[in-house]
């Protein structure tokens, strides 16, 4: 699996994350207008699941060039109150593996690394 660089809220680290758990990565920018309408739903998928090993991970991809100001990307983390890891992906690079083309954008990862 990939690393990437994840910020976690005042500190930043580059972990891989372990093959058993279910992941799920969540494409998302601040100023995406959905944005805010399905948080509330992966935080209550994460609450539901956690206990079973379910990871979220969120994947910044900016789509506007204010977006990769690393200060308002932290602003927006304690603004939405987001407490699992992202991804920063100034570089696209995550975002063009899955073939994502909108925000946001959602995808389960099962403990055998299959992307549902």
């Amino acid at each position: 699996m990939q690393t990437a660089t994840l910020v976690i809220f005042s500190g930043v680290v580059t972990r891989t994350l372990p093959s058993f758990m279910v992941v799920r990565v969540e494409f998302w920018t601040p100023e995406c207008f959905d944005y805010p309408h399905v948080l509330p739903h992966t935080k209550a998928f994460y609450d539901k699941y956690a206990k079973d090993g379910l990871v979220v991970v969120g994947v910044h991809t900016p789509e506007y060039d204010e977006e990769h100001d690393p200060a308002a990307l932290q602003s927006a983390i304690h603004r939405y109150q987001i407490t699992w890891p992202v991804a920063v992906d100034d570089d696209y690079r995550i975002w063009n593996a899955y073939g994502d083309r909108l925000w946001p954008t959602f995808y389960l990862i099962d403990q055998n690394g299959h992307v549902m």
